[in-house]
């Protein structure tokens, strides 16, 4: 800018450029660092405090500063004594904030050039000195200066501060006001330790000197960190964490710092004991309910066996009088017969479950074509299906492949999914079975357009006499047995049976089987040992 402006006025008025120049730069200068403390020095942070002794004090400072000035700048005194204004200056950068400065060497700017110009000053009136303003700038320059140089050093200094106090309310925080112990000791060379720093709730878990006994041993063999939990006679219980924190040089007699940090874990011991105790107890009951259940099937099975003697009895009395009796006993006698047959099917199945939940039975590992079971069984069933009026649709597709499970299961499981199937589906309703190959597994779907199965009760059909409650279902004849032992034989021989909706609006059960190479079939069989059936 004072170039610029030199320049101009050499081209306009023919004016000297460097004096022009000179004065410029001088003015420019001296505007630029007095708005240099705004950008330049941080303001503080702190809220501003208003104490009625610091307003005093600006008060006197502001007044005393000015009235020198005016003094300083204008004709009254001999000699120019321009240096004593700059204590004053000193006093406001060191005592008050950065903004107030800057106010006060503004003012300071508006009234030394104000006096210069209208009474004169001590280097115009005094020394007959011409260019008397240049003077007056660089003046305010060296001000400015001073005063930024002092400003920045107050505002470095309450950074500091700010930082000190920060430092501290972290450490108050988090090591004095923490809930851990912390303990700071020095172990110096003879042997004794003593605290230098720690918490409150370091002192406090720290008493009855079982810290320093256990530090002290472990002293003895520093190589690890100290990692032990520790029980009081009183019954409390603590972690302790302790490493050395550095040893000194031997001019310091060999002191050493050693940090510890205490948890109570009092509440979490005995959170886990209880823990324990109820693992225990559960435990325990489980192996009861177990036992419970052993037991319930063990009686089941007993009473099972119990039953087929009379039952035996009573269907073949019932089929002698149904065969030789009167005319008038033939319906009485068909009666027995066929409520016998439900209770004897019903022994057999209870018979069958006991085996099958069995542990030291043994399954068969024999093997059987899936295809001609499947065709066998819905021979059996269909006349019980003509009856109700149903319509069976049958699809193979395994041909000759064996799947793992022996012939006689394999039937059971198929019987009881596909009456299972007639008797849920309605008059006019159609029941499919389809078989197909899936990667190296036999499938067998039965598909009914029947009621089918609530979501709800999906999980539970595989349980032991369950029953779906709802009343059209609960009107239909059975035991709730069937489902339990299809998914027990399944399970048994390696496959997994399944339950979805059937495209034809009831139920879909799907059994998936193991193949099996047609080369195992030939291997010895391992079978259960079966009692033979009275009813079959």
């Amino acid at each position: 800018m004072a170039l610029l402006g030199g320049l101009i006025h050499f081209a306009l008025g023919g004016d000297e450029p460097v004096g022009t120049g000179l004065a410029l730069f001088l003015s420019h200068l001296s505007a630029l660092l007095l708005m240099a403390p705004i950008a330049l020095v941080p303001f503080s942070r702190r809220p501003l405090m208003v104490k009625p002794a610091r307003i005093a004090e600006g008060i006197v400072q502001f007044t005393v500063t000015l009235a020198l000035a005016g003094v300083i700048f204008s004709p009254a005194l001999p000699v120019p004594v321009l240096f004593t204004l700059f204590p004053l200056l000193a006093w406001a950068a060191a005592r008050f904030r950065p903004l107030y400065v800057v106010a006060q060497l503004a003012a300071i700017a508006l009234l030394i050039p104000t006096l210069n110009i209208a009474l004169g000053g001590p280097y115009r009136d005094m020394n007959g000195i011409d260019n008397a303003g240049e003077l007056v700038q660089l003046f305010m320059i060296c001000a400015a200066i001073t005063t930024i140089f002092l400003a920045v050093g107050r505002s470095e200094r309450e950074a500091l501060i700010d930082d000190r106090e920060r430092r501290t309310a972290l450490l108050r925080g988090g090591f004095i006001g923490a809930q851990v112990g912390f303990l700071v000791l020095r172990r110096s060379a003879n042997g004794r330790l003593t605290i230098v720093e720690a918490n409150d709730v370091g002192y406090r878990m720290s008493t009855d000197n079982w810290l320093e006994d256990l530090l002290e041993r472990w002293l003895k063999h520093p190589e690890n960190d100290l990692t032990q939990e520790v029980t009081l006679e009183n019954g409390r219980s603590f972690q302790v964490f302790a490493s050395l924190a550095g040893a000194t040089s031997a001019a310091d007699d060999g002191d050493m710092a050693v940090g510890v940090q205490l948890v109570e874990i009092t509440d979490t011991i005995a959170a886990r004991d209880a823990l324990a105790r109820t693992l225990e107890r559960e435990r325990a009951v489980t192996v009861e309910l177990r036992e419970l259940a052993r037991q319930k099937d063990v009686f089941v099975s007993a009473v099972s066996h119990e039953l087929r003697t009379p039952i035996t009895s009573i269907l073949g009395f019932a089929e002698e009088i149904d065969d030789t009796g009167p005319a008038e006993t033939k319906q009485a006698a068909q009666i027995i017969l066929r409520n016998s047959h439900r209770l004897a099917e019903m022994v057999e199945q209870l018979l069958e479950l006991g085996r099958l939940a069995d542990p030291e039975t043994h399954r068969s590992v024999d093997v059987s074509e899936l295809d001609p079971v499947v065709i066998d069984t819905i021979d059996e069933q269909r006349r019980t299906a003509e009856r109700s009026g149903i319509a069976i649709q049958v699809s193979t597709g395994l041909g000759d492949r064996l799947v793992g499970m022996e012939r006689l299961s394999l039937g059971r499981v198929l019987t009881n999914l596909l009456s299972n199937a007639i008797k849920f589906t309605p008059a006019g309703g159609t029941v499919r079975v389809e078989t197909r190959v899936a990667g190296h597994r036999g499938v067998v779907t039965v598909d009914d357009s029947g009621v089918g199965i609530e979501e709800a009760d999906r999980d539970r059909v595989f349980d032991r006499f369950f029953r779906a409650s709802d009343e059209s279902k609960l009107a239909m004849p059975g035991t709730g047995l069937g489902l339990p032992i299809v998914k027990a034989l399944v399970e048994s021989a390696g496959g997994q049976v399944t339950i979805d909706d059937s495209p034809l609006g009831g139920t879909r059960f799907t059994v998936e089987l193991p193949l099996t190479a047609k080369h195992d079939a030939a291997e010895p069989a391992v079978r259960v040992a079966r009692e033979p059936s009275t009813f079959r």
